[in-house]
C-alpha cells in the first residue's frame, strides 16, 4: 500500500505539471493572440479531441485493461499484438472518418461553424487527429504495462508543454494550431521511441484476436468514452453555433482552468485502472474496496486546496490571461464545483469499466448524454457562455452520481466510504 500511495503520488505529481502545461498554453495562447484567434483555437482543438476519440474505439482502455490482465490471465493475448492490431484498427476507422469528412467538405466547400473550416484547416485537422491517436494509444499500452508515470505524461502534458514553448519562441507570426501540429509530432514520434526503447515488444507469438473481436470488445469502451466526451464538451460545440468566438474563448478559458481540479483524478486512474483490472480478474473484491476507498480519501484531501486557491484568486488567474477573460468568473467557478463533485466521488468510471460492469455504465452516460443534450440550446441560447457552462457542470454531476450508485449496486460499496 505505501509504494502504491507514493506511486499515486507522483502520478498526481506528473498531471499537475501536465495540468500547468495546458494552463501555460491557454494563458500564453490568449496573450500572444487576440479574442478571435483564440476562440478559433480552443475550438479546433475540441473538434481534434471529440473526432480523434470517435475514431480510436474505445481501444484505449481496452488496452489497458488488457495489457494490464495480460500477466494474471493466459487467455489474455500477447500485448504486442494487441497493440498492433488495435493500430490497425484504428486506421480502418480513421481512414472512413478521413473519407467521409473530405467528402462533406467537397460538398459543402467549408464547414462553416462560427468561423468556416476551409480545405487546409481541415486537412490540418485530420492530420492531427492522427498523431493525438497514435499518441494515445501507445499512452495506453505504457500505462497497462505498469509505465504509468511516463504514459500519463505522454498523454496529456508534452504537447501542450512543447506547444507553449514553440510559441514563446516563435511568437505570433505562426498561427497557434500549426504549431499545436508541430508539438503533436514530436509527442507521436517520442510515444513510438519510448515503446521501443522499453523492451516490452514481442512478435514471437502469432495473433488470436481478430479485428472483429477487438471491434466487439472495445464496442461498450468507445461508447462511454465518446459519451463522457459529450458530456464535457457538447455544449462547448452547440455554443459554437450560438455564441460568437469571444464569448467561446470565455468558455473555453474557464473549462480548461477548472480541469486543473480533475487532473487529481485522472492521475490516480492511470494508477488505479490497472490495479482494478487485476484485482477484478483476480476476484479480489476486498483489496478492490480497500484501494477505492484509501484513494478518493486521498485525492479529496490533495484536491481541496487547489479548490479554494481557485476560488480565493479566481480574478488573479483569469486576468494572467487577459483583462477581458475577468468575465469567465462565475463559469470558472460553476465548472470548479462539479469537477470538485467529481472529485469526492473518486475513480468511479474506472471501476466499473475495468470490473465487467461497462454496459451498465454505459447506459448510465448515455442517459445523462441526452439530459446535456436536452439543456444545452436552451441555456445557451437564454444565458450565453453561462449556460454552457450550466449544462456542462448538470452532466459531469449526474455522471459522478450515477456511476457512484452503480459502483454500490455491482460491487458493494462506496468510494467514499469506510
Amino acid at each position: 500500500m505505501i509504494k502504491l500511495i507514493l506511486v499515486g503520488a507522483a502520478s498526481i505529481l506528473v498531471k499537475f505539471s501536465s495540468a500547468f502545461a495546458i494552463l501555460a498554453l491557454s494563458a500564453i495562447v490568449t496573450r500572444h493572440y487576440n479574442p478571435k484567434i483564440s476562440g478559433e483555437f480552443f475550438l479546433t482543438l475540441t473538434l481534434v479531441t471529440v473526432f480523434s476519440a470517435l475514431s480510436r474505439l474505445g481501444l484505449d482502455n481496452t488496452l489497458i485493461k488488457n495489457v494490464a490482465n495480460h500477466t494474471t490471465s493466459q487467455s489474455i493475448d500477447n500485448p504486442t499484438n494487441l497493440l498492433a492490431s488495435s493500430a490497425k484498427l484504428f486506421l480502418c476507422a480513421y481512414a472512413i472518418v478521413v473519407l467521409l469528412t473530405l467528402a462533406i467538405t467537397h460538398t459543402l466547400g467549408s464547414i462553416s461553424l462560427p468561423m468556416p473550416l476551409d480545405t487546409t484547416a481541415i486537412y490540418q485537422m485530420l492530420l492531427c487527429m492522427f498523431m493525438v491517436s497514435i499518441s494515445s494509444l501507445c499512452s495506453s499500452y505504457l500505462i497497462g504495462s505498469s509505465r504509468g508515470l511516463i504514459g500519463s505524461f505522454l498523454l496529456s502534458g508534452l504537447t501542450p508543454l512543447i506547444a507553449a514553448l514553440l510559441i514563446l519562441a516563435i511568437g505570433d507570426s505562426v498561427p497557434p494550431f500549426q504549431i499545436y501540429m508541430a508539438a503533436c509530432l514530436i509527442t507521436m514520434s517520442c510515444a513510438i521511441f519510448t515503446i521501443v526503447k522499453c523492451g516490452t515488444l514481442e512478435f514471437s507469438q502469432p495473433s488470436s484476436l481478430s479485428l472483429l473481436s477487438l471491434a466487439k470488445k472495445s464496442y461498450t469502451f468507445w461508447i462511454i468514452i465518446l459519451m463522457q466526451l459529450f458530456i464535457v464538451w457538447s455544449s462547448h460545440l452547440i455554443a459554437a453555433f450560438l455564441l460568437d468566438l469571444e464569448q467561446i474563448a470565455l468558455l473555453s478559458v474557464a473549462q480548461r482552468v477548472s480541469m486543473a481540479i480533475s487532473f487529481t483524478l485522472i492521475g490516480a486512474n492511470f494508477v488505479l485502472a490497472p490495479r482494478f483490472s487485476r484485482y477484478s480478474a483476480k476476484n479480489d473484491y476486498q483489496s478492490l474496496k480497500k484501494i477505492s476507498q484509501v484513494s478518493t480519501r486521498a485525492l479529496v484531501i490533495a484536491t481541496l486546496p487547489v479548490y479554494f486557491g481557485i476560488l480565493l484568486f479566481s480574478d488573479e488567474i483569469l486576468g494572467f490571461f487577459g483583462t477581458e477573460y475577468v468575465g469567465a468568473k462565475p463559469l470558472l467557478i460553476l465548472l470548479c464545483s462539479a469537477q470538485l463533485f467529481s472529485i469526492c466521488c473518486g475513480s468511479v468510471g474506472y471501476l466499473l469499466m475495468m470490473t465487467n460492469s461497462a454496459k451498465s455504465q454505459r447506459n448510465s452516460l448515455v442517459f445523462c448524454a441526452f439530459i446535456v443534450l436536452a439543456s444545452s440550446p436552451i441555456l445557451i441560447y437564454n444565458y450565453g457562455a453561462l449556460g454552457a457552462a450550466i449544462a456542462t457542470s448538470a452532466g459531469i454531476i449526474s455522471q459522478n452520481f450515477l456511476s457512484a450508485l452503480l459502483v454500490r449496486k455491482k460491487l458493494g460499496f462506496f468510494t467514499f466510504g469506510k
